[in-house]
């Protein structure tokens, strides 16, 4: 699988170089400063008085810089500062397709940067995946932080409605990318929210993800009849709790896991001793014994649910595209909120690549101290989805 919508997530924190280079920077900045308590002093300051020193430095190494230091460090960096290798025309037209096929969505703008910690505080993943900046910011890096926080603060001065949102935005990630098959650390996502609260959870829940999945399909129907070939379109429901089960049941090492997260050759399954399908089509031709051996017998009627209140009412509205269940998802662990799904198509050359991605999370429940909120979250890469399945 290419890198996609959730390839492009932040990285668990174990997953992330700077962290692991850390205590080696912290020792060169003691060792050249020449003062041992220098990280206390910077700690123990307000933060205004950090932010004002931090503008002043900043000021100050730009004094020393030449106008060749700029294109040399343009050039350097060319993954962070260079265009997309795509016109502006074509994705204008690509981002026009996806937001006019979003019914009950709500699209707006929203702004190239965002509260600092957004990704530690709300996801506890890592925040060396988001570029900071010295005034309490940091670089946009999901469109759909943007949304759950916009959403949030609607519903904290109107309880009484459902905020339904949507957003085409250019972010930047600092995680590493393979470059050699011309990915960018700037990139084009669509992404969708929705939050709310119900005394009726999983009716909203299940309601919510088929209005997002739904979204999805008639964008990728869209694109296919403006000459983009998505072929084998396929939908898998996952519940991240069950998967949770199945580790803690094989007392199995979760840091390996997540290690491995987005590893597409780490047989999850196979690792865990787990004789059980990757994906199911069917709940009722997965032997109970199996179930029961894997720990997670008591999720067949949750399974069952999901399918019935998610995939059954799909089914009969798209009825060439294919839906399954994904027992072995090992993506979102930590992110996602239960639960969650994958959209996959194959383009031409054979490939089959993640379009889409979704699920329930739950910051807008740690926005609003308030564990009744709901909150749904999905979106997908448009300018990868572009450059694979654009003939």
């Amino acid at each position: 699988m290419a890198e996609s919508f959730e390839k492009l997530q932040p990285i668990p924190e174990e997953n992330t170089p700077n962290n692991i280079a850390e205590d080696g920077i912290l020792n060169r900045i003691t060792r050249e400063s020449e003062n041992p308590e220098i990280l206390e002093q910077l700690s123990g300051m307000s933060q205004s008085t950090l932010q004002s020193l931090l503008i002043r430095l900043s000021k100050e190494k730009t004094k020393l810089k030449k106008p060749s230091d700029i294109l040399n460090e343009y050039e350097n960096k060319s993954s962070f500062f260079r265009p997309s290798d795509f016109d502006q025309l074509s994705l204008l037209k690509l981002q026009e397709l996806q937001l006019s096929h979003i019914e009950g969505f709500e699209s707006i703008y929203t702004a190239p940067i965002m509260p600092q910690g957004v990704n530690s505080v709300l996801t506890s993943l890592s925040q060396d995946a988001s570029l900071s900046t010295t005034r309490n910011s940091e670089v946009a890096g999901d469109p759909t932080m943007s949304l759950t926080i916009e959403s949030a603060l609607r519903r904290k001065h109107n309880k009484d409605t459902v905020v339904n949102l949507a957003t085409s935005q250019h972010v930047l990630r600092m995680q590493p990318f393979d470059k050699s098959k011309g990915y960018m650390q700037h990139f084009l996502l669509l992404g969708l929210c929705t939050a709310g609260k119900s005394t009726e959870r999983f009716e909203f829940i299940y309601s919510t993800l088929k209005k997002h999945i739904e979204a999805h399909l008639d964008i990728f129907i869209a694109m296919n009849e403006e000459g983009y070939h998505i072929n084998n379109i396929e939908v898998l429901l996952s519940d991240i709790s069950i998967i949770e089960q199945i580790i803690n049941y094989k007392q199995a090492d979760r840091k390996e896991i997540n290690k491995n997260s987005l590893n597409q050759d780490f047989d999850l399954f196979k690792y865990l001793n787990v004789d059980l399908p990757d994906v199911i089509y069917d709940i009722g031709q997965v032997n109970d014994q199996k179930l029961e051996e894997a720990g997670i017998l008591n999720k067949k009627s949750t399974i069952t649910k999901m399918d019935n209140g998610v995939s059954l009412p799909l089914r009969e509205k798209y009825k060439n595209i294919k839906f399954g269940f994904e027992l072995s998802r090992k993506a979102g662990l930590g992110y996602y909120d239960k639960n969650c799904f994958h959209i996959f198509g194959t383009n031409n050359k054979g490939e089959r690549i993640q379009l889409s991605d979704g699920g329930r999370v739950n910051w807008a429940a740690k926005l609003l101290t308030d564990r009744k909120e709901l909150c749904v979250i999905s979106g997908m890469g448009t300018e990868l989805i572009h450059k694979l399945f654009k003939n």
